[in-house]
């Protein structure tokens, strides 16, 4: 399982496993959208899920080097956030 001292992966490689479209709890998924590099290189993903009542969220989705190979993993470390921030 992926943890805060695994490397992230940019740009996502051609040959990174399909990213999950399950968030482990009772949430739908909706949508998934990639956030690219100039060259259009996907970088990482955000998902969208809602939950039957009307509850939504937003994950950001990015992709990790463990020592069992390419994982993905929920969350954004702070350099990812940092990135966010100067690129809006």
């Amino acid at each position: 399982m992926p943890d805060h001292s695994d490397p992230i992966v940019m740009p996502i490689p051609g040959d990174a496993p399909h990213p999950p479209s399950t968030s482990g709890d009772n949430f739908k998924f909706v949508a998934r959208w990639t956030y690219k590099n100039p060259a259009g290189e996907a970088l990482f993903h955000t998902v969208r899920f809602e939950a039957e009542g009307g509850e939504k969220k937003v994950l950001p989705q990015i992709l990790k080097r463990t020592k069992s190979g390419l994982r993905w993993s929920w969350g954004a470390p702070l350099n990812l956030a940092c990135f966010l921030v100067w690129r809006n």
